[in-house]
């Protein structure tokens, strides 16, 4: 039988890759975009783990995270570009079953995954669970690891992707919503450095870091370098 898994994720490509990774598993995927959606889903349905990005449409998951770990009900892993050690700290105080740090291998995500419906199915009496592992992916790490056409088939989907989000940018901006386009940056910011886009991962890393900053210096000009950076994928 399928082992249902929860993903909280708001950016369509990462969903996307999630899916790639974890195709083949005994899982049963479902997935939600906010915390208010997951909330509701989590009320009415059972899972075995939930597997969830900290950076939201409607706000910080962190708190909901931390309250789902204080239940027990199933393993909480965070998956995520934006860990400050504070919140690191905070998660594993807290018992997060994993930290994956965006971006990271489709084995190191397979292996989240199974390891933890393994815990959950079979239980060793007298035994703790493992502690929780922080994967680490730098900028020369292969997400992909070497499935050259896995890697192109994400590539074209994100080429399909990049436009919306360009026009969510576009948008962000024209009404001054600084959060709004914080997320932008800060999801394209994981999903070019899983297609290796390294130039302009740097790009939205930067305006990223200044939006949380709320210095709101050239911002218009540093999202144009970004979304030409896009254009040229």
């Amino acid at each position: 039988m399928a082992a249902p898994v929860l993903l909280l994720e708001d950016d369509p490509a990462v969903r996307r890759y999630v899916t790639m990774a974890l195709d083949g598993l005994p899982i049963a995927l479902r997935m939600c975009e906010s915390v208010a959606q997951a909330s509701a889903l989590l009320e009415a349905e059972a899972f075995d783990m939930v597997l969830t990005d900290l950076t939201l449409v409607d706000g910080s998951a962190l708190e909901f995270a931390k309250a789902l770990l204080a239940q027990g009900r199933m393993p909480v892993a965070v998956f995520s570009a934006g860990i400050t050690p504070d919140v690191e700290e905070q998660l594993r105080q807290a018992g997060v079953w994993r930290i994956l740090h965006k971006p990271v291998g489709l084995k190191a995500l397979q292996s989240c995954v199974m390891d933890a419906l393994s815990a959950v199915r079979q239980p060793a009496a007298g035994t703790t669970a493992p502690a929780p592992l922080a994967v680490d992916a730098s900028p020369q790490s292969t997400p992909f690891d070497g499935n050259a056409a896995l890697l192109q088939t994400f590539k074209a989907q994100c080429r399909q992707q990049f436009p919306r989000d360009v026009q969510a940018g576009d948008e962000a901006l024209a009404r001054h919503d600084m959060d709004a386009l914080r997320r932008t940056a800060h999801n394209l910011k994981s999903v070019l450095r899983l297609i290796g886009a390294q130039d302009a991962a740097e790009l939205a890393q930067a305006l990223d870091t200044q939006l949380i900053r709320r210095d709101l210096s050239d911002v218009a000009g540093r999202w144009q370098a970004l979304r030409g950076a896009l254009g040229r994928i």
